[in-house]
């Protein structure tokens, strides 16, 4: 079975402009920028976070899109903090899988049972279910 491990992040922003023009001297906007980048492991099926780590990075650029790229280029993979959220959601990762594997293939064995041709189900009011086989 191939498993899939989904990395999920979140920018927030808060923007505030720096440039100040004191006489005759040409200034060009820079953009600044407060970033909040959340990156959180997470199982989309079952909605369990595995982990997750929250930064707060500043950035600066000629516009905010640029500011946003200026930030998030200052997160390095070498980071302890960083490196120590991706070994914890990994160790979870495997222990969820590791516990929850026999529940997670007999689900798929059921739904590709369900799904066999000349099988056929349905449900009554009462919510019970009924299997015929053609």
């Amino acid at each position: 079975m191939k498993k899939t491990i989904i990395l999920i992040v979140c920018v927030l922003c808060s923007v505030g402009m720096m440039a100040q023009n004191s006489g005759n001297i040409p200034v060009s906007a820079v953009v600044p920028l407060q970033v909040d980048v959340s990156f959180v492991l997470q199982n989309l099926e079952s909605d369990i976070i595995f982990a997750s780590y929250n930064r707060q990075i500043r950035g600066s650029g000629s516009s905010r899109q640029n500011a946003i790229n200026d930030a998030i280029s200052k997160i390095s993979v070498n980071d302890k903090k960083f490196s120590k959220f991706i070994e914890q959601g990994r160790e979870k990762i495997f222990a969820y899988y590791e516990t929850n594997c026999p529940k997670i293939l007999l689900h798929v064995s059921l739904f590709q049972f369900f799904r066999s041709p000349g099988l056929e189900t349905k449900r009554d009011v009462k919510g019970n279910l009924f299997i015929t086989i053609q």
